[in-house]
C-alpha cells in the first residue's frame, strides 16, 4: 500500500519551476510591472529580460506565497529600481523573521490564503488609466426607486403590477448590458475582499508590522468599500453546485430588477477612485512582506550564496565561484576587475555568452534581492544594460543593423547619466564587414568605458583584444 501511494505521489509530483511556469501566465504575472512603468523605461528593461532569460530566472528564484508577492517580486527583479535604503529594510525584516519562527509561519499561512489567480487582475483597480463611473447614475437611481414603488403599490392596485414588470424588464436589460461591459473588473473587484482580509491579518502581527510603518487609515479606507462589494457577484456562478445555483439565481434577478448591483458597482468605483493610493499601499505592504519570506526560502534552497559588498565610487567587479541560477551542476568561475573593463574571446560554444549572462544576472540579483549565486561578489551599484539577442523585425521594416544601432544608442544614452552601468555586449555588428565592424566597435567601447562604467564584451575579432579599456 505504501509503495502504491509513493508511486501516485511520484506521478503527480512536478518540479517547482515547471509548476510555476504552467500555472502562471507571464502576461498576468507582469501586469503590475507593465502598469507601473512607462514604455520608455520598459524598452530598456525588456531587452534585459530577453537577453538574460529573466522570466525563467524569476521562476527559479520565486518562493512567494501569494499572487501579490509574485507580482511584486517580478517587478522588483525586472525593474531594477531598488534603493540602498530599501535593501537595508528588507535585510532587517528578514533578520527579524529568522529570529521569530512562529510569526514567520503565521505570515506564510496568511499569505497562502491570497493565492487565487484572480488576484493577478488587482493592479487594474489602482494603476488602470481610468475607473468607469456611470454618467446616468441619477436615472438608474430613479429606475430603481420606481421599480420598488410600483411593486409596493401593486399590493393596493393590481394595475401597478404591469408597470413594475415593464420597469423590471428594462432594469434587467440595463443590468446585464453593464455586467457584460464590466466583466474585466469583476474578478479584480472580488479580490479587494482578499486584499482587505490579508492586510487586516498581517496588521495583527504588530511586532513585525511596526517595522513596516503600517498606515492604519489605509485598511480603514477599504472597510467602507466592503459592504458594497457584498452586493456585487464575481461572475463565477459556473463554479457553484446545483443547490447554491438555485439560491443564487433568484438573488441575481432581484439585483437586476432593482439595479442593486449597478448602484453598488458605482459606489465601489467612486470609493476606489478616491482610495487608489491606499489600495496600492496595502498591495505593496503584502508584496514586501512576501518578498522577505521568498528571499529567505531562496537562500535556504541555494547550494551557496553571498550578500553583495557594494563599494561606492569605484570601478570594481570581483566575483568568486559565481554560477548561473538556471544551469544545473554549473561550473563556478571567478573574475577580478579593478579600474578596467573586459574583452572576452574564444571559440564557438566555449561559454563566452553564458559567462556574460552569469555576471549580469547576479548583478541584477545583487541590486534587487541582495543575494548572489557566488561565494563573493564585490562591486559598485550598477544598472545592468545588455545587448545580446538582437533580432530584425520585418513587419516594422527594421533590419538587424537598424535594431542593433538603436540598442547601442540606448546604451550610449544611459552612459551619460549619473548612475554607474554594467554594459554586457555580445559581438557588435555581426553582419557588418570586418574593417567597419572593428573601427565602430573600438569607438563605441571607448565611449562607454568612461567614468565608473564597466563593459563586459565578447568578440571573435582578435584585433579588439589589444584595445585598452582601463
Amino acid at each position: 500500500m505504501k509503495s502504491f501511494i509513493a508511486n501516485i505521489k511520484h506521478i503527480f509530483r512536478k518540479d517547482k519551476q515547471e509548476i510555476e511556469t504552467i500555472n502562471f501566465d507571464i502576461k498576468e504575472l507582469s501586469l503590475y510591472y507593465n502598469l507601473l512603468n512607462d514604455e520608455v523605461f520598459k524598452s530598456k528593461t525588456d531587452q534585459s529580460v530577453l537577453d538574460l532569460d529573466l522570466n525563467d530566472v524569476f521562476f527559479q528564484i520565486d518562493y512567494a506565497n501569494s499572487i501579490i508577492g509574485k507580482q511584486y517580486l517580478y517587478n522588483h527583479l525586472v525593474s531594477q529600481q531598488v534603493k540602498a535604503e530599501e535593501i537595508d529594510v528588507i535585510e532587517k525584516n528578514m533578520e527579524y523573521l529568522e529570529g521569530n519562527a512562529i510569526e514567520k509561519q503565521s505570515l506564510e499561512k496568511i499569505l497562502k490564503k491570497a493565492s487565487s489567480t484572480k488576484l493577478f487582475q488587482l493592479p487594474y483597480l489602482f494603476l488602470g488609466s481610468s475607473i468607469p463611473l456611470y454618467k446616468n447614475i441619477n436615472i438608474y437611481f430613479l429606475l430603481s426607486f420606481s421599480a420598488l414603488l410600483s411593486l409596493f403599490l401593486s399590493f393596493f392596485n393590481s394595475s401597478f403590477l404591469l408597470l413594475f414588470l415593464f420597469i423590471a424588464i428594462l432594469n434587467l436589460a440595463i443590468h446585464y448590458n453593464n455586467k457584460r461591459k464590466l466583466i474585466i473588473y469583476s474578478e479584480s473587484l472580488s479580490q479587494l475582499q482578499t486584499l482587505y482580509k490579508t492586510a487586516l491579518e498581517i496588521k495583527k502581527l504588530s511586532p513585525f508590522i511596526s517595522t513596516q510603518n503600517l498606515k492604519e487609515e489605509s485598511i480603514d479606507s477599504l472597510s467602507s468599500i466592503r459592504n458594497w462589494l457584498k452586493l456585487i457577484s464575481s461572475g463565477n456562478y459556473m463554479e457553484l453546485n446545483d443547490f447554491m445555483l438555485l439560491l443564487w439565481y433568484p438573488f441575481e434577478l432581484l439585483k437586476g430588477c432593482f439595479l442593486i448591483e449597478l448602484i453598488a458597482m458605482h459606489k465601489v468605483f467612486q470609493n476606489i477612485d478616491k482610495q487608489k493610493e491606499s489600495i496600492h499601499y496595502l498591495y505593496k505592504l503584502i508584496g514586501k512582506t512576501d518578498l522577505c519570506l521568498s528571499i529567505l526560502e531562496l537562500r535556504k534552497q541555494m547550494p551557496y550564496y553571498c550578500k553583495p559588498n557594494f563599494v561606492n565610487n569605484t570601478k570594481t567587479l570581483i566575483c568568486e565561484d559565481i554560477i548561473h541560477p538556471l544551469i544545473d551542476n554549473c561550473i563556478p568561475n571567478s573574475i577580478s576587475l579593478t579600474n578596467q573593463s573586459l574583452i572576452i574571446t574564444g571559440s564557438n560554444m566555449s561559454g563566452k555568452t553564458t559567462f556574460l549572462r552569469t555576471i549580469a544576472t547576479n548583478n541584477i540579483l545583487a541590486n534587487t534581492i541582495n543575494t548572489c549565486f557566488a561565494k563573493r561578489f564585490v562591486t559598485s551599484k550598477m544598472q545592468t544594460l545588455t545587448s545580446i539577442r538582437v533580432t530584425d523585425d520585418i513587419l516594422e521594416s527594421k533590419s538587424f543593423f537598424f535594431e542593433e544601432v538603436h540598442l547601442i544608442k540606448t546604451l550610449i544614452d544611459y552612459s551619460s547619466k549619473e548612475d554607474n552601468c554594467l554594459f554586457i555586449i555580445d559581438e557588435l555588428f555581426k553582419g557588418t564587414n570586418t574593417r567597419e565592424r572593428i573601427a565602430t566597435s573600438k569607438s563605441i567601447l571607448h565611449f562607454l568605458n568612461q567614468s565608473n562604467h564597466i563593459i563586459l564584451f565578447s568578440t571573435h575579432d582578435l584585433e579588439l583584444i589589444e584595445l585598452d579599456l582601463s
